[in-house]
């Protein structure tokens, strides 16, 4: 019965809710089998594939910053196989209601993920040359998932992704759009102020976080006025 597609994925989500290297390579183990081994007599869900790609993204950064021997080839080869599967997932999204736009984010956190390691490769070994494009196209690559993933239309819009891609914008030195940076300030207020969750509340923060780095870069929104300072940015996520 513990080969049952089922119960690989529930195997999957609990050690994929630890953090430690061993706990993330077991849930990786768990979901790779449920997702092989799935039958017309088991129930698994999609998110069990999106939860795999999350899984090796993790699993990637971890290699790459260990404080002693690092393992970046390691690193390498659970984020491509992450950007890989996502390109899957994002294909299947495409094919589908529009609704299922929002779960392309994935694809951009995994591109984004490989930037950072690419620069801890960098501040590791100093292969500036070698990697310093790569960084630049995978960043640019995440921003552009993120643009697909936007939803702009969907009723119950979620500024996330347009967030994300407006930070990729200001890091790509490409100026953004002052409309959308509005947008998503407005719509994370008015989200915090109905539910007070956590992640709402962060979203909020986030903002603050795009506004800054708007600021830092040198780039000005709201009549010419930066739109936080440092310490609005650490009070924020207080």
């Amino acid at each position: 019965w513990k080969k049952q597609a089922e119960v690989q994925y529930g195997l999957g989500l609990l050690y994929s809710e630890w953090g430690d290297a061993n706990a993330l390579k077991a849930a990786r183990a768990a979901l790779l089998e449920a997702i092989s081994s799935f039958s017309d007599r088991d129930d698994v869900p999609i998110i069990a594939l999106e939860q795999l790609i999350d899984v090796e993204i993790r699993q990637a950064y971890l290699q790459a910053c260990r404080a002693s021997s690092p393992d970046f080839e390691e690193a390498r080869g659970l984020i491509d196989a992450a950007i890989e599967r996502s390109g899957r997932f994002n294909d299947v999204c495409q094919a589908g209601p529009k609704s299922l736009s929002h779960r392309q984010v994935i694809r951009g956190l995994a591109y984004k993920r490989k930037a950072h390691i690419l620069l801890i490769e960098i501040a590791r070994h100093r292969k500036i040359k070698a990697l310093g494009n790569l960084i630049s196209q995978n960043l640019d690559a995440a921003r552009n998932a993120y643009k697909n993933s936007e939803n702009e239309f969907a009723s119950d819009w979620n500024p996330y992704a347009m967030l994300n891609r407006i930070q990729l914008e200001v890091m790509l030195k490409i100026t953004p759009s002052d409309k959308d940076f509005r947008r998503c300030k407005d719509e994370a207020q008015v989200r915090y102020k109905q539910t007070f969750g956590v992640l709402d509340a962060v979203m909020t923060a986030d903002v603050k976080l795009t506004g800054w780095l708007i600021g830092v870069t040198g780039g000005k929104v709201f009549g010419g006025t930066p739109v936080s300072t440092e310490r609005d940015l650490i009070d924020s996520y207080d």
